[in-house]
């Protein structure tokens, strides 16, 4: 690509996560994908030495999302070493990190906060 340049991570969600937050997706051929072409995609970025971020952002998911058989399976599918999970939801957090410890979390600048005391 470009000379001098190493690109550490790539940052996303699966097209239409709930988990996600709410972003606009410019269409590509990812959007209507088969579950192959997305760990195709993975596979890609892993043999490139590329990291994924998944950003689960979305401050007003219900608890019962967290099940969401399509989000769960998509990140075991890429619990490895070096991979990130970008996150706002404290609780949401507690579930991933019992599920997939292998994940670094960080969170995110738009933390979801709902209680003043929470800040301090």
């Amino acid at each position: 690509m470009y000379e001098n340049t190493i690109v550490d991570s790539v940052y996303g969600c699966l097209p239409g996560s709930i988990w996600g937050g709410c972003r606009i997706i410019k269409p590509n051929k990812y959007c209507d994908a088969q579950t192959t072409d997305i760990y195709d995609l993975r596979d890609n970025y892993y043999d490139l030495g590329v990291n994924l971020r998944h950003t689960y952002t979305n401050c007003e998911l219900p608890q019962e999302a967290y099940y969401d058989f399509k989000n769960l399976q998509w990140t075991a599918a890429c619990e490895h070493d070096g991979n990130s999970i970008i996150i706002t939801d404290p609780k949401l957090k507690e579930f991933l990190h019992e599920r997939f410890p292998k994940y670094n979390f960080i969170w995110s600048t738009s933390l979801c906060l709902h209680d003043i005391n929470e800040i301090n």
